[in-house]
């Protein structure tokens, strides 16, 4: 075996994957089949250690503040030993990153995973649980939303406003002609520009139904 403990986990995934679709695939001779088997047993057995290994390396991140490597070592734990119940740990550790870096694409991800959790769990969690746990998530990005376009009218261009006011009336052509304008505006931060181009591409959408 290419292995050795405290490796890249990703050996041993591989090697799995391997010696099983040689097995299932390859229509090998009997005592080719027989040293597969054996083969895969030992990578199965490895595996576990190394699984347990990086749980337990996770739950310690975890205590310390360090959600960063705690998914690492939760998501080395799941490949290895593909124990649905690491779903759980992974989400709520994607989540907990997430109010360090406020990086949006953590919440998708605590989603997703939460959503293979039911699936791979078949009914051992409860519905109200899982549905408890994705409307907290949602809430966070809803959240996230609230306070970025807040943070954005805080800085925003005069004509930034004229634009919203003109789209609020109506008037889609006054509008992107504002929206150009705050566009030029020197300085601009990221947030305002999101929200200016969020705001023509309304505009331009309004406009076209209304021609």
């Amino acid at each position: 075996l290419q292995f050795q403990r405290g490796g890249d986990y990703r050996t041993l995934v591989a090697a799995r994957k391997h010696y099983q679709r040689f097995i299932d695939e390859a229509n090998p001779k009997p005592n080719e089949t027989d040293r597969a088997a054996h083969n895969l047993k030992e990578v199965a057995k490895v595996s576990t250690e190394e699984a347990k290994k990086h749980f337990g390396d996770a739950e310690e991140a975890i205590r310390l503040g360090r959600f960063e490597q705690a998914i690492t070592g939760y998501e080395a734990s799941y490949e290895l030993s593909r124990r649905a119940g690491i779903l759980f740990n992974l989400a709520q550790a994607q989540r907990k990153q997430f109010t360090v870096d406020r990086k949006l694409d953590r919440l998708a991800r605590a989603e997703d995973i939460i959503l293979t959790y039911r699936r791979e769990t078949k009914g051992q969690v409860s519905e109200e649980t899982i549905e408890q746990i994705i409307k907290e998530i949602r809430a966070q990005r809803a959240e996230y939303h609230r306070k970025r376009d807040a943070e954005a009218r805080t800085k925003e261009p005069p004509a930034m406003r004229q634009a919203r006011e003109s789209y609020q009336q109506g008037d889609t052509t006054g509008a992107l002609q504002a929206l150009d304008q705050a566009e030029k505006t020197k300085g601009n931060p990221r947030v305002v520009l999101l929200q200016i181009y969020r705001l023509r591409g309304q505009a331009a959408a309004l406009s076209g139904r209304d021609q």
